[in-house]
């Protein structure tokens, strides 16, 4: 039976991570495991000591349940010891019996860590020379790394920190995961060294120099366009920014210069479609935008033989192809105040950073998240929000919502995907709907006695009585005896249970003599008293 129920335990439990003492009942002392957490690197031996109780321990009911290793013992001191840590999800549970029948546990937080394989920095979709003032995308790839959650990559220009970003990511196991930070070079940028590292923050419990991995140096060459002060006017597009959906048709136009062109030396610089030209005004046009990277720069040199050139700030989005939500190593039902992780998984949607994602309980906004990606082109990205369901949230739908926000020149009506509604069932265990009693119930004999018992709680609690000597059994959430007698005094305890819990309630009962029919007959005894006194009197006198 007990290794039954600390099955269903670890079950509960290995999915909460950052609860590391569980204990079922308020009377227990929990076990204390020395060191209190264990951060142990992969392949490496690992020991922790347990003292299981210092009093209160009943019997031989106690001991530590592993996946992994071995147990010696000393009294009620337990120490786990194993030579190398290879199982990823490994548990120890110490576990005893107290006093009061009540079942005490402590779970060992545990963390398995792997510093990277390697790491590499590249740009994403781009080999050889940059322009000044365009957007380019750093990528840092981290292969076989773990626990990923706990990794920070910092991208450098020299020994200029450009940025730190952190995994989404809750996977134990390790993966191999990019990162990527958008950059704007300009022209002191030039022969610049890019370059990421990554660090596994494990906390006080993890080595106290944490484990760090570099990637090889990117050096940058930029070029420019020189623009002079001398240019009084800068090459204007109309609209001045254009946000396209992926596939559709473009075009903008740009009026070159007014007074200050010089002579044929201006034009149109683009990648994709094609350029008409009316004097200095172009026209730029597109019948498919496919292009994730399109560019498109207006430029003339003016009577001094300066540049001057302004790019044009482009949009491409696509919204979500489908959006999904489900609970994270969790199915079926859950239970009040234990916490779950729920997941919006969002499908081959770009541009992911304007991507808002918003989680809803029914009609209740849960909370608003965002990614810290800055790819341009289609990803899956998914979203995760830890909750903490109550009874009242039984029944209730959880769904999620993805709005791409484009800004101004946007669509005035964001693109928005909404997942499937996911039904939610909350067990909780009993809970009494009636007061406290009073510590005596004081009832006239052949009364009515009513003993409120009902609760609520999923699933229905049942109920059983514990009555006096004599009384028959019974079982209901309300015990009515319709005429009472001496027999019923005494104590009655109605016992609500369900898988999850139990609670009781007590019902004193003190039965009085019911003194009516005493005075009645009483009554009537003086009654007849007086009339055989009548009697007697009358017949002397005659």
């Amino acid at each position: 039976m007990l290794s039954c129920y600390l099955f269903l335990i670890i079950s509960l439990m290995i999915s909460f991570r950052d609860v590391r003492v569980s204990t079922f009942d308020l009377s227990c002392t929990s076990p204390v495991f020395t060191p209190s957490a264990l951060v142990v690197k992969y392949g490496d031996p690992a020991n922790v000591t347990c003292v299981v109780c210092q009093k209160d321990c009943s019997g031989d009911s106690f001991g530590l349940e592993h996946a992994v290793g071995k147990v010696t013992q000393n009294g009620t001191t337990m120490i786990w010891t194993v030579d190398r840590l290879t199982e990823w999800d490994t548990f120890v549970v110490c576990y005893y019996n107290n006093d009061a029948g009540a079942q005490c546990f402590s779970i060992l937080d545990i963390t398995i860590y792997q510093p990277p394989e390697s790491v590499s920095i590249s740009f994403v979709n781009h080999t050889g020379m940059m322009f000044e003032n365009q957007q380019y995308t750093l990528q840092c790839s981290v292969q076989n790394v773990a626990p990923v959650q706990n990794l920070t990559v910092t991208f450098y220009r020299g020994n200029t920190a450009l940025g730190h970003l952190q995994s989404n990511s809750e996977e134990k196991k390790p993966v191999n995961e990019t990162f990527s930070l958008n950059i704007t070079p300009s022209r002191e940028d030039n022969g610049a060294q890019y370059w990421c590292e990554t660090k596994l923050e494990l906390g006080p419990s993890g080595p106290q120099r944490p484990p760090v991995v570099i990637s090889e140096k990117l050096p940058a060459i930029v070029h420019w366009w020189f623009t002079d002060p001398s240019c009084t006017e800068f090459p204007v597009f109309t609209p001045s920014a254009l946000i396209v959906k992926y596939g559709d048709p473009a075009n903008v136009t740009c009026v070159v210069c007014q007074k200050d062109c010089s002579g044929d030396s201006f034009g149109l610089e683009h990648a994709v479609g094609k350029v008409t030209q009316n004097g200095t005004t172009m026209i730029w046009t597109v019948d498919r935008l496919t292009e994730w990277d399109p560019f498109v720069m207006c430029y003339y040199n003016n009577d001094a033989g300066d540049p001057c050139t302004h790019i044009l700030d482009i949009t491409i989005y696509q919204p979500p192809e489908s959006v999904s939500i489900s609970f994270v190593n969790h199915t079926g039902m859950m239970f009040e105040n234990q916490q779950y992780t729920l997941q919006c998984s969002v499908q081959n949607v770009a541009p992911v950073q304007s991507l808002t994602v918003t989680f809803y309980r029914g009609n209740t906004a849960l909370g608003h998240l965002q990614s810290r990606s800055e790819k341009k082109k289609p990803v899956n990205e998914t979203f995760t929000l830890n909750i903490t369901p109550s009874r009242e949230g039984d029944g209730a739908q959880y769904w999620c919502e993805a709005k791409l926000e484009l800004g101004p020149a946007g669509s005035q009506r964001p693109p928005v995907v909404t997942s499937e509604k996911l039904p939610a069932i909350v067990h909780y265990g009993p809970e009494l709907k009636e007061p406290p009693n009073p510590d005596v119930i004081t009832i006239t004999e052949g009364d009515t006695l009513h003993l409120n018992c009902s609760s609520v709680g999923n699933p229905s609690p049942s109920y059983t009585w514990t009555l006096p000597t004599n009384s028959p059994s019974y079982s209901g959430s309300v015990l009515t005896i319709k005429s009472v007698g001496f027999e019923h005094e005494g104590q009655y305890i109605c016992t609500v249970s369900n898988p999850i819990g139990t609670v009781t309630k007590e019902f004193n009962i003190d039965v009085q003599v019911n003194s009516i029919p005493y005075i009645i007959a009483g009554m009537i005894l003086g009654a007849l008293v007086l009339v055989g006194l009548s009697v007697g009197c009358y017949c002397k006198h005659n």
